[in-house]
Order: structure tokens, then C-alpha cells, then sequence
């Protein structure tokens, strides 16, 4: 997700990736929302954590859906090691605990905002392999479902 910004790898601007994943804890499922922030401003500055990550606001074919971090680290969904593959070394992992229903509604990924909250919000829309994400999610869904 971008807010209006060219897809390049090479170029640190605000990108969000977003990723589902289950943790299963003998039998005890909980789903994740990762959320890889690359935040050009944050990136430049001291702060570990970027502002108005704290709480997020998922929009999606006009219902929202707010979510507060649950932590920044693979820690806290009780893994060790991160799920996903962040698209910049300086970007940074966050973590929402999810339904499956939530993720259900992120299947319409072209309707599909990320508002953050604060005293400054930015909005992020999707753009970037929608099809991948819509089919992945929806290959996610299919198989945790079962």
C-alpha cells in the first residue's frame, strides 16, 4: 500500500505491506495482521516505532475496521522469527490481532484504505500485485478454514 507514490525498491518513500498469518498453539488459533512500514520520515529519525501505527483504521468497501498494535517484534504473536520478508532493512514490523471475518474483508483488496491515527494521518491505498494479495489471502483463508 502507498499513498500515491511509484513502486521502486531502491527509493525508501512510505510503503505498507500487509500480510495474514495463524498461530496455532495446540489447537488454539489466533490470526495476525502484519503490517511492514517503511515511513521516510520515521526512517530518518530516532524514534523506534512510527507515529500513528498505535492504532490503525482498515476501510474496506465503506465498513472500518480499527485495530491496535499488538506489538512490534515477532514476539508479540508468540513467535521467534518474522512471518514476512520486509521490503526495505529499515522498514518496521508491527502486529494486529485479527479475526478471520477482518480478514475475510481485506479480500477486496481494490476497495481496500489503510488510515493511521494521530496527531498527523496518512492513508494508504492499495496498488501494488492487488490480484496477489486478494489471491493469497483468499488461498489463506481456504486453508485455515478447513
Amino acid at each position: 500500500m502507498s499513498p500515491d507514490a511509484s513502486y521502486d525498491r531502491e527509493i525508501e518513500r512510505d510503503y505498507v505491506q500487509i500480510g495474514a498469518f495463524e498461530v496455532n498453539r495446540m489447537g488454539t488459533r489466533q490470526y495476525y495482521l502484519w503490517l511492514g512500514i517503511s515511513d521516510a520520515k520515521q526512517m530518518a529519525s530516532t524514534d523506534k516505532h512510527p507515529s500513528g501505527f498505535d492504532s490503525i483504521v482498515l476501510i474496506v468497501g465503506g465498513e472500518k475496521i480499527q485495530l491496535d498494535v499488538l506489538g512490534w517484534t515477532p514476539a508479540a504473536t508468540g513467535t521467534s522469527e518474522p512471518v514476512y520478508e520486509k521490503l526495505f532493512a529499515t522498514s518496521v514490523d508491527a502486529y494486529y490481532q485479527v479475526t478471520l471475518d477482518q480478514i475475510q474483508l481485506l479480500t477486496d483488496s481494490d476497495n481496500l484504505k489503510l488510515r493511521t491515527t494521530g496527531s498527523t494521518t496518512k492513508e494508504f491505498v492499495s496498488w501494488y500485485r492487488q490480484t496477489t494479495f486478494k489471491g493469497d489471502l483468499a488461498e489463506f483463508l481456504e486453508t485455515v478454514m478447513q
